[in-house]
């Protein structure tokens, strides 16, 4: 009973996100309203070759995030090997603000995003008149209204019954960072540098270039496997 039970709720939740998704309907017929999707990819391995030595030994990893406009059906890869950042919310802000700037018309005047779960959490902010500490992943349905700036509301599922409101201390416009989020680039687990030197030799000489220059990248002690959230 109790897994059917659980089923039921799987199953209405889910209709709740599909029923969200209509907004591909909306922006065909509403200008001002828009929608974006986003979501990072599967780690590509680097190098990917069919060597069987390679199967156990920790690789380079390769990012990749995409957006896409439910407007236009237009998606943007943002792309980047493992060491030049990390993978953690400043990038999926960076790309989220990169991609409203330069893609979304503005015009738009209702902004709907889908997004998954993302390593990092916040702090419960200050000035609220309960506060409650809570992290992303604990959330899936987050509003923000123009008209009632400096709350946030807060659901555990998509149009929740419950709904905690968060007041933010500060309300007015906060300016962006002026300086890089990364003065040098992320230290690469030493290992993988290790194991890397040990499949030099079957790398085509044409991309032996981009695998030397890793090599000389910032390195850190431990074992990593390339899918450690930040």
């Amino acid at each position: 009973m109790v897994t059917a039970a659980e089923l039921m709720v799987h199953k209405r939740r889910a209709t709740k996100f599909y029923n969200k998704k209509s907004v591909q309907e909306l922006n065909k017929i509403y200008p001002k309203v828009s929608g974006i999707v986003s979501d990072y990819m599967q780690n590509l391995p680097l190098p990917l070759m069919p060597v069987q030595e390679m199967f156990h030994l920790r690789k380079l990893c390769y990012y990749v995030f995409n957006i896409q406009d439910f407007k236009t059906v237009m998606s943007i890869f943002y792309n980047y090997p493992e060491g030049e950042c990390k993978k953690g919310p400043k990038e999926v802000c960076t790309f989220i603000l990169d991609f409203i700037e330069k893609s979304v018309s503005k015009k738009v005047e209702i902004l709907h995003v889908f997004c998954d779960a993302y390593g990092g959490t916040c702090t419960p902010p200050t000035g609220s008149i309960i506060k409650v500490p809570f992290t992303i992943r604990k959330y899936i349905h987050t509003v923000f209204k123009q008209a009632e700036r400096g709350y946030v509301q807060y659901g555990k599922y998509i149009d929740s019954f419950c709904v905690n409101t968060f007041k933010l201390s500060k309300v007015d416009d906060v300016p962006l960072p002026s300086i890089r989020a990364y003065i040098e680039r992320v230290p690469i687990k030493m290992n993988k540098i290790e194991n890397t030197l040990k499949i030099l030799q079957y790398i085509p000489e044409d991309f032996l270039p981009f695998f030397e220059e890793k090599l000389t990248w910032l390195t850190a002690e431990g074992d990593g496997d390339g899918d450690e959230e930040y």
